[in-house]
Order: C-alpha cells, then sequence, then structure tokens
C-alpha cells in the first residue's frame, strides 16, 4: 500500500532512529493506493479494524489489468 510519497535524502534516513516521526503531506491518508510491482492496482481508504490498520477497497481497475498483473507476478 502507497500512503504518500515523498523525496528523502539518504542521509536523513540514516539518521533515523527508532520511534522517528516521518511528516507526511496534508491529506495524507484520505486515500491510499494499492500497488503491485510498481503498478497500482486499486485505491482504498485506512479503516481501523481491532485497533489495528486496514485498507477499505474502494475502486480497482479492469478485471483483465488484475488478471494480467497476477499473471506476470509468476
Amino acid at each position: 500500500v502507497r500512503l504518500a510519497e515523498q523525496p528523502l535524502q539518504i542521509s536523513r534516513i540514516r539518521s533515523w532512529e527508532v520511534g522517528e516521526v516521518l511528516e507526511l503531506p496534508p491529506g495524507t491518508g484520505r486515500t491510499l493506493d494499492l500497488v503491485v510491482d510498481g503498478r497500482p492496482i486499486a485505491t482504498g481508504t485506512p479503516v481501523t479494524v481491532d485497533g489495528r490498520l486496514g485498507v477499505r477497497v474502494t475502486a480497482t481497475g479492469g478485471l483483465a489489468e488484475r488478471i494480467a498483473l497476477v499473471e506476470s507476478q509468476r
């Protein structure tokens, strides 16, 4: 699931420690992209399920697109 994207310098990532907070752009979390092999296959919204983060799928690509993507992963 791709929640947000933002460019980061390697030096910043290397300085992270346990508990580091990464600030995301405003509006992040309203929609999520579900991505397989770098290609978006669906979108969804974040939900809480028994205290855990989940994704409710709200739209998917066409059936042919999904089948081709699964076949390409074999």
